[in-house]
């Protein structure tokens, strides 16, 4: 019983650190090669995070379609992932409305809140997914492309 219970926790172990590794990353950026989208550039990636975007409302201050219908009146006008995130990608971020902290996004660094179901950073490309359709709409004001996703997460993974 005690064998089977460490080879359990040695497998355990082994996947978690599969999981840190990168090797989930190198799976989602393939996934968007797939697509047919060109090299991916951290540089890129690096540009659109701390690129300043408007809100729903554009700068004459009229809707811009579907967005337009979930703005609440205290979001920033103008908004970046730094608006949440941070510059110092180590360390943790915060909700604009809730004040939440929000893990570093740096898959180098530890997390400070870690809810039941997270694990380490970029461990679940289902999560990768959800969080990119989620905040590039609140950010962008769209979805991000598969080019815009896979330079993103090659500037991330390397923070």
């Amino acid at each position: 019983m005690y064998k089977m219970m460490l080879f359990a926790v040695m497998l355990l172990g082994t996947s978690a650190v599969q999981a840190g590794d990168g090797t989930v990353i190198d799976e989602v950026l393939a996934g968007y090669q797939a697509e047919g989208v060109g090299s991916f550039s951290a540089e890129h990636g690096k540009e659109m995070w701390i690129a300043k975007h408007e809100g729903p409302l554009g700068l004459d201050g009229n809707p811009s379609g579907e967005a337009f219908k979930i703005r609440r009146d205290d979001e920033p006008r103008s908004r970046s992932c730094q608006t949440c995130h941070g510059t110092d990608l180590s360390l943790p971020g915060k909700h604009w409305r809730t004040g939440k902290l929000i893990n570093p996004m740096s898959p180098k660094a530890k997390p400070v809140e870690v809810d039941e179901d997270d694990g380490p950073r970029f461990s679940d490309k289902a999560k990768i997914e959800k969080w990119f359709l989620r905040n590039c709409k609140w950010t962008v004001g769209r979805e991000c492309t598969a080019q815009e996703k896979g330079d993103l997460l090659s500037f991330l993974r390397n923070q």
